[in-house]
């Protein structure tokens, strides 16, 4: 595959990409039952009938708990790429085979908050015994929403033996799990241009079927102007324009019940062979963790005032000549790589899993102020990065390079 750049595609044309066909009755056959082959007639052979037996073509699937139960091992190498966009962050210099453009957008917003949620499963949700390979993570349905939704940034299949691509989400062009082997489909471009729907995969899994597919346009003189249609194309003849009233429109939009997936983390992904080169270090907001019953190293920075905030730094395994820093902007690129001096304020020999780290930091403006730096193995000083999501205000925890 070639290599990704950071593109932003058109709503349009990402929804124009998944069309289907057939009526709504043979859809909910193929959703419902499995295809069974008729029977035919036979007829007893004569002896000049007889010939060699025809080879056996042995299917590529023989359902759960036959002989090629393959289904972690054939979506490994698309395990691998998630995997390591997910633990090492997305490298724009590096050829993915596999990848998608929505999980690449969210890993520019927070990389730690994706190690922590985002997995998969592997599952046959188009019932023809395939099982297909589901990438994505739960998170709050909108800003201020309590409820959650199964977000999901890509579908795969096999086909020909190989894992492949059935169709991808990304932020202006998202999927959501409805249950029941069906996917909420929400696009915009723009404030008169919204697209929503229902979907479902082909019984192959190779393609996406829409089982209703709504989405606005302007008309002439600058009304608003509603459409469906079952193909998933947004283009106003090729739809049938819906004479309600635009409160209805919006109601058909936020009526969908979702129906949240278990998911198997990446950070807990085992079988790949990719390893992570993240350092063993965690660091969460304290006040959600520490108590007076906490065992801990305390620091406080010498222009501690009300605003100050406390991060715990833990370790899985024993970290060597762990530094609190204070950053200093040295210099901006043409690219916009922002070059780093560091002021040590805080060293520990070694950082042990059994005694964290409560540390107090201050975050003034938009440019990152905090920091530590580690000792690998090689002896190598590895400078990270600690600040403040601006999307969400979660805590940002990455190597800076």
């Amino acid at each position: 595959m070639k290599k990704r750049k950071l593109t932003f595609i058109l709503p349009l044309m990402a929804a124009m990409l998944f069309t289907g066909c057939g009526d709504k009755e043979e859809e909910a056959e193929v959703l419902n039952k499995p295809r069974i082959r008729e029977e035919q007639e036979t007829s007893t052979p004569t002896p000049e009938e007889i010939s060699e037996p025809e080879p056996t073509i042995e299917p590529a699937w023989d359902g759960p708990g036959s002989e090629k139960e393959y289904d972690d091992a054939i979506y490994e190498p698309v395990l691998d790429c998630y995997y390591d966009m997910i633990m090492n962050g997305y490298d724009f210099d590096k050829d993915y085979d596999y990848m998608s453009t929505g999980l690449m957008e969210e890993l520019m917003y927070s990389k730690d908050l994706m190690t922590d949620s985002c997995g998969y499963i592997i599952e046959d949700i188009s019932g023809d015994g395939i099982p297909e390979l589901i990438i994505g993570r739960n998170e709050p349905a909108d800003y201020e929403s309590p409820d959650e939704v199964s977000t999901v940034y890509a579908v795969y299949t096999v086909k020909n033996m190989e894992p492949v691509m059935t169709f991808e989400g990304m932020t202006r062009s998202s999927f959501r799990w409805l249950g029941n082997g069906k996917f909420y489909y929400f696009g915009s471009g723009g404030a008169m241009f919204t697209l929503f729907g229902e979907c479902h995969l082909s019984y192959d899994g190779t393609e996406n079927e829409w089982d209703d597919f709504y989405f606005t346009d302007e008309k002439q003189g600058g009304e608003l102007g509603f459409y469906h249609n079952t193909t998933g194309v947004a283009i106003a003849d090729q739809a049938e324009e819906l004479n309600i009233p635009e409160a209805d429109f919006w109601n058909l939009m936020n009526g969908h019940k979702f129906v949240l997936l278990d998911w198997d983390l990446f950070r807990d992904y085992k079988g790949g062979s990719v390893q992570s080169t993240e350092p063993a270090v965690t660091a969460v907001w304290a006040d959600d963790v520490v108590d007076n019953s906490t065992d801990y190293i305390s620091y406080e920075p010498d222009n501690i005032d009300q605003y100050t905030t406390h991060i715990l730094f833990s370790v899985d395994k024993t970290v060597k000549n762990f530094r609190i820093v204070e950053l200093f902007m040295k210099d901006v690129d043409e690219n916009g790589h922002v070059e780093f001096l560091y002021e040590e304020k805080f060293k520990l020999d070694e950082l042990t899993p059994d005694k964290p780290l409560c540390a107090g930091m201050n975050f003034p403006g938009d440019t990152p102020h905090n920091g530590y730096v580690i000792s690998d193995d090689n002896g190598r000083d590895r400078l990270f990065i600690i600040d403040v999501s601006g999307r969400d205000g979660s805590l940002l925890n990455y190597e800076y390079e």
